[in-house]
């Protein structure tokens, strides 16, 4: 247990060296739909010539709301991760919410609960077996899983018909039932990441962690802390943007009010109209830039202010 849960930290943490322009992994998921359920992966490059593909384990990756599986693929801090994983021969599995693929505004999983009741977690359950079947991945491999948000609260449901090696819950303590109506049944090592700013998901996951590990689970917490903008930050993370354009958007940014002098942002910029300056700038190849990173932009400046977003950071 102890080893599994050490495992998955290891995955979580020490993605510093691929952030230096360590983009060595490339980036190309298969997608099929299993059942009812899409799913996207990727094996470690380079892969054996035949189907026995030999891996450490499998990675198992649940989007939050507004997303679908395609975007741990796209996105920046979901890139990061990937690659994390492909470096430590994982397989890496990303599954859709049927919410987003039939095109619904909020594109959430489904929170109900029990398990043996929720559709979406029996589906999930199917279209995970067969995708281990049919790349004759061995029952013994050690299956992962990462959600974020709304698919935090998935996977803490999914965790009861999935045999987990252990899971990592982010931004989202998962759904009170999962821990509570059944007493007896073993929970895997859980990690819960969160971002303290966001005062009420911490003050719940600072009482599971107490309650769970009173009861012998094996629980860990980590946190990610807000950080200043910096001239490389977002060169650093996004590989499509040049570092001459990450100290132009620095330079806007700052110019126009949004940083305190340490370079903090004063603001969270869901409602501080930040993209919106930036898409109004004076200079047309920066409105491109951002134009072109709108969303890996902004999902990079909610990192930044920590108070609820994906994040391949730990403090």
């Amino acid at each position: 247990g102890s080893v599994a849960k050490v495992m998955l930290v290891v995955l979580l943490l020490g993605l510093g060296l691929l952030l230096v322009h360590g983009w060595e992994a490339e980036i190309s998921p298969t997608d099929r739909v299993l059942g009812e359920i899409h799913a996207y992966w990727q094996f470690p490059i380079p892969a054996p010539t035949n189907r026995y593909r030999t891996v450490d384990g499998v990675l198992t990756l649940y989007h939050g709301c507004g997303h679908g599986g395609d975007d741990w693929f796209k996105l920046p801090e979901e890139r990061i991760i990937v690659r994390k994983a492909l470096a430590l021969n994982l397989a890496v599995v990303a599954f859709s919410a049927k919410a987003a693929e039939r095109g619904y505004a909020s594109r959430c999983w489904t929170a109900y609960w029990p398990p043996q009741e929720n559709d979406e977690a029996l589906g999930v359950t199917l279209a995970l077996r067969q995708w281990l079947s049919m790349h004759s991945i061995s029952p013994t491999v050690p299956v992962y899983g990462i959600g974020a948000s709304s698919g935090a609260i998935f996977l803490s449901i999914l965790m009861h018909v999935v045999d987990f090696t252990a899971v990592c819950l982010q931004i989202a303590p998962g759904l009170q039932e999962a821990y509570f109506d059944y007493q007896d049944a073993q929970l895997p090592p859980i990690v819960y990441l969160h971002m303290p700013r966001d005062v009420m998901t911490a003050r719940v996951i600072a009482y599971l962690v107490k309650t769970l590990g009173d009861n012998d689970s094996e629980v860990m917490e980590l946190t990610a802390n807000p950080m200043p903008l910096t001239r490389s930050y977002m060169s650093d993370r996004i590989e499509t943007i040049s570092d001459a354009d990450s100290d132009r958007l620095y330079e806007f940014v700052k110019r126009k009010g949004f940083l305190e002098v340490t370079d903090y942002l004063k603001e969270d910029p869901r409602g501080s109209y930040i993209i919106h300056n930036l898409l109004e700038a004076d200079s047309s190849s920066l409105k491109q830039v951002v134009e072109r990173h709108k969303a890996a932009i902004e999902e990079e400046f909610n990192i930044l202010y920590a108070t609820h977003e994906l994040t391949s950071e730990h403090s």
